[in-house]
């Protein structure tokens, strides 16, 4: 059998997490695991498990020279048609990270991708990624009228960034993409495109339903963190609230072209914040100070949202329940570096990951280990693609799949459910995750 050799480009926040979180999962040592950035490349191997490849490689020359089975891209999202090229240059398999709805759009269409070799899954991750597959297993399931997406990655201390309510948890040029770039909808079965930070009411941003939990561990790890009006405990349990939304760019990532979502008449995605945030960030969009350089660097820094909450809401409605959720989840994965370690990873500079890296590269990691054979449980049955082609014919002879198309969002949820130590869901029409069932998945 062919070594198995995957690539992690990028080491950001999310490729360094994605990365050990391979090295975490793989127990057996059959991943052989590659990892290059122009930029950086840490200076820990995880006890002799990564080969950082030389900086002054070209793209090519990391594709051409380590060869690797599959490449991951979590490198600046600008980045991901280049290696596409190589990936399908070279017929390797190729996974990205999302933000690049139009390019994922064009990518779909072409013919050329079809039959080429290369196996090619964009919008990985949390939103675009583990949301939308979530949504698909609704959709599959029943066919609903409306499916609504929320989705926030917060720090657990709301005075962070003083009144921005902010720390970063991923790159601060993906969060001005998201503010900038127009976030596509569908309303009344037409795809409509609104600017994320302009296309609400001019005095107020609409307020998000609360969120509660009531996990006895959760309860006790954030129990510290009381912060009323916005985190505040209630009896024994904790509740999330004054959060305020907004259309933002790519949560929705394609579907509302696609055809598997006809059905579906209104499809939103919406970004939660703690209330206040979004009106600075209108007002340097009013000022065209956003996006300038300046304005960038000052976003750099701001403190790292560790101890952070990425909160979630996925819900399926129809018209005869007068738009109560008929299906759906909502939940939050918790991470706090005072009291989160992992085993066997107490060596490593950073030893646990944030809850954004969880929601984040987890998804990226199965998805992967489901594209590579390790992970055949996870993988939805045959169905028709978005290019017209089936799963199972795509996978033989290469093309676009995207997550939602290859992923069952419900064995996702379990294995996410194992792997991160703090992480509570609630279910409305499918059974919940199981905190206390191992994971599956072991290559």
């Amino acid at each position: 059998m062919p070594e198995t050799r995957v690539c992690i480009i990028g080491m950001g926040r999310m490729g360094w997490a994605i990365m050990r979180q391979f090295a975490r999962i793989d127990r057996e040592n059959r991943i052989r695991l590659f990892g290059y950035d122009p930029v950086k490349i840490p200076e820990d191997d995880l006890q002799g498990r990564i080969t950082w490849l030389p900086r002054k490689w070209s793209p090519e020359d990391v594709i051409r020279r380590a060869d690797p089975t599959l490449i991951v891209h979590a490198a600046p999202f600008s980045t991901q048609p280049l290696y596409i090229e190589y990936a399908l240059k070279y017929h390797k398999d190729i996974i990205t990270l999302g933000q690049m709805t139009d390019f994922v759009l064009g990518l779909l269409q072409e013919k050329d991708t079809f039959g080429h070799g290369a196996r090619i899954i964009p919008d990985c991750g949390l939103a675009p990624g583990l949301l939308n597959i979530l949504a698909a297993d609704i959709a599959f399931k029943s066919a609903p009228e409306t499916i609504r997406i929320e989705c926030g990655g917060l720090p657990l201390d709301p005075a962070k960034g003083g009144p921005l309510h902010y720390g970063l948890s991923f790159s601060a040029h993906g969060l001005i993409q998201e503010y900038i770039a127009p976030a596509f909808l569908k309303v009344e079965g037409e795809i409509r495109s609104v600017p994320p930070l302009g296309g609400e009411s001019a005095h107020e941003f609409p307020r998000a339903e609360d969120f509660l939990f009531r996990d006895p561990a959760i309860c006790e790890r954030i129990r510290r963190f009381s912060a009323p009006p916005f985190i505040t405990r209630e009896n024994d349990a904790i509740r999330v609230s004054d959060l305020e939304t907004t259309f933002t760019a790519d949560g929705t990532s394609v579907m509302p072209w696609d055809a598997k979502f006809d059905s579906t008449r209104h499809i939103t995605y919406r970004t939660l914040r703690y209330r206040g945030h979004y009106e600075w960030f209108r007002r340097a969009l009013e000022l065209k100070i956003l996006d300038r350089h300046d304005f960038v660097t000052i976003l750099e820094k701001l403190p790292s949202a560790v101890p952070d909450v990425v909160l979630f809401r996925v819900y399926g409605e129809t018209r005869d329940t007068r738009h109560a959720p008929i299906q759906g989840w909502d939940g939050a994965a918790f991470a706090d570096p005072i009291l989160d370690a992992f085993p066997g990873l107490e060596e490593s500079p950073v030893p646990i990951f944030s809850a954004m890296q969880h929601l984040t590269g987890w998804p990226t990691v199965f998805a992967a280990l489901c594209l590579l054979d390790l992970w055949p449980e996870g993988r939805r049955a045959d169905l028709r693609l978005f290019h017209g082609h089936s799963l199972e014919e795509t996978l033989d002879r290469g093309g676009v799949i995207l997550p939602y198309e290859l992923l069952r969002g419900r064995a996702l949820l379990k294995e996410l459910a194992a792997m991160i130590p703090h992480f509570e869901v609630h279910s409305r029409g499918f059974d919940p995750p199981n905190p206390e069932s191992p994971g599956t998945a072991n290559p």
